[in-house]
């Protein structure tokens, strides 16, 4: 977990799920400019090289037709049932951990 900044006792005993779903998340945050810097970039370089036409013959007519990324997409919204499932599975997940840690 080098990347994150956890070591490996942590992430496998100290952590609770929860807890690492909101650092990998934080950390995927971090990376959105320069991702969003890069097609940036990349697009101008292919305009300058290929031109308007080439570019709308490649079926390039806007930057995100380059490349979506995930959090461009839009989030598809969650039944309340299919939530309420999720997070007592969670529950589970970590008493269950906590039940381990202890023996």
């Amino acid at each position: 977990m080098g990347e994150i900044g956890l070591d490996r006792r942590e992430y496998l005993f100290d952590i609770m799920y929860w807890e690492l779903v909101l650092i990998l998340r934080g950390y995927s945050h971090r990376h959105r400019e320069e991702w969003s810097m890069t097609r940036w970039m990349t697009w101008n370089l292919m305009s300058a090289q290929a031109g308007k036409e080439g570019m709308q013959s490649a079926g390039l007519f806007k930057i995100t037709d380059l490349i979506k990324f995930p959090w461009e997409k839009p989030v598809p919204i969650v039944p309340k049932e299919v939530q309420d499932e999720l997070q007592a599975e969670m529950k589970a997940i970590n008493e269950n951990l906590k039940k381990n840690q202890k023996s």
